[in-house]
């Protein structure tokens, strides 16, 4: 069983006053075969984590299990575990054979036959066959990639660790090789940690995502989850592009009152909030309606001036100013013909919106769904 535990790992670089903490109190439990996803901005430790799991960097408290059993102390080469690096990590003079063949003849007492099968069942899982006689300089980005990803599987490790594998990759093959690693992930059903900086690759391949911030974990989530139900203002602006709008406004009775609008409040949202404290309104992109045709007749409505249009062929991403200084983004479908200078009516469903503490960023409201809506099933 490959579940993988992170129980309070802590990662601190160098001692006393001048000490940095990289990764702090991380808790996460990986289900036997699950594909977590661990996101977040450059800098915010979840590199660290996953060379923390694997053991290349020693951990300054906490304690990481996997199977059950206790894995600090034990040396990379013990761990039952295969890293895949963002530089692909290829032995330059091998082979790609030989290169799939190494960590089996360092690690294991299996005999040539037993290695070269291995090596052959899973150059035809990855359709890298008629490659094994290359060596890497050879090769091109996507086929080095997935000798990588052979190196590691050739091990039938209890999980896999990926660090950004494909971001060396130009944009058309790295969407390639997202499918092709959720497939693969799939038929393996090994249990995999993936690191990315990607939001995309984040909500497309992830049964899980683990968002992180400057060290700390924000929260863990279904993609869907994290999208609709944000524990806070850094997940609900992290994830999502464009980003979420977010608009700073004070409680008055019933309403969140900003400089541009009054939004009255009712049923849920209402009641999550108290009267005289400072909020932030926010909404997602889509859930913002413009009307061309002007006037904003709804409760929920206000009038803003379009500033700039992003035709994205599928969508357009519409820029507008309102009124009293806020601005906010919309996307709208590509078809649609909205100019720059344009007066238009906006309206935000209050179904859409949510209300985050301006202090701590925690989230008080979120947009209402139902609970079968946040189920999701991997195909």
């Amino acid at each position: 069983m490959g579940q993988l535990e992170l129980d309070s790992v802590t990662k601190r670089f160098g001692e006393g006053d001048g000490s940095v903490l990289a990764v702090d109190d991380v808790n996460v439990d990986i289900a036997d075969g699950e594909f977590l996803v661990l996101v977040g901005p450059s800098g915010c430790g979840k590199s660290t984590t996953l060379r923390m799991v694997a053991g290349l960097e020693s951990i300054t408290d906490g304690e990481i299990r996997l199977a059950g059993r206790r894995i600090n102390e034990q040396a990379p080469a013990e761990r039952d575990i295969a890293m895949v690096f963002q530089s692909y990590a290829l032995y330059p003079h091998m082979s790609v054979r030989g290169n799939m063949r190494f960590g089996l003849e360092e690690s294991t007492d299996l005999e040539d036959a037993a290695i070269d099968e291995r090596v052959e069942e899973t150059a035809a899982l990855l359709d890298i066959t008629e490659l094994l006689d290359r060596k890497p300089g050879a090769l091109s980005g996507g086929q080095r990639q997935r000798v990588a990803l052979g190196r590691a599987i050739v091990r039938e490790p209890e999980a896999f660790l990926m660090d950004e594998p494909l971001s060396n990759l130009d944009a058309k093959l790295r969407s390639q090789m997202r499918t092709e690693l959720q497939q693969l992930q799939a038929d393996l059903d090994t249990t995999t940690v993936y690191v990315t900086h990607d939001q995309t690759e984040a909500m497309t391949m992830g049964d899980r995502i683990a968002i992180l911030d400057d060290g700390e974990l924000q929260q863990v989530a279904t993609p869907l989850e994290a999208y609709h139900r944000p524990a806070n203002r850094f997940v609900a602006g992290f994830i999502g592009d464009p980003s979420m709008n977010f608009v700073d406004c004070a409680v008055e009775g019933d309403a969140l009152v900003a400089d541009a609008f009054r939004y009255p409040l009712a049923g849920a949202a209402a009641a999550a909030v108290t009267d005289g404290e400072p909020v932030s309104l926010g909404v997602r992109p889509e859930d913002v309606a413009v009307d061309v045709s002007g006037g904003d007749g709804s409760e929920y409505g206000f009038s803003a001036v379009v500033d700039v249009v992003e035709p994205m062929g599928d969508e357009n991403v519409v820029h507008l100013s309102l009124e009293a200084g806020p601005e906010l983004v919309a996307t709208v479908d590509g078809l649609r013909r909205i100019d720059g200078g344009t007066d238009v009516a906006v309206s935000i469903s209050p179904d859409a919106i949510h209300v985050f503490d301006d202090r701590s960023g925690e989230a008080l409201h979120s947009r209402s769904l139902d609970d079968a809506e946040l189920t999701e099933a991997r195909v």
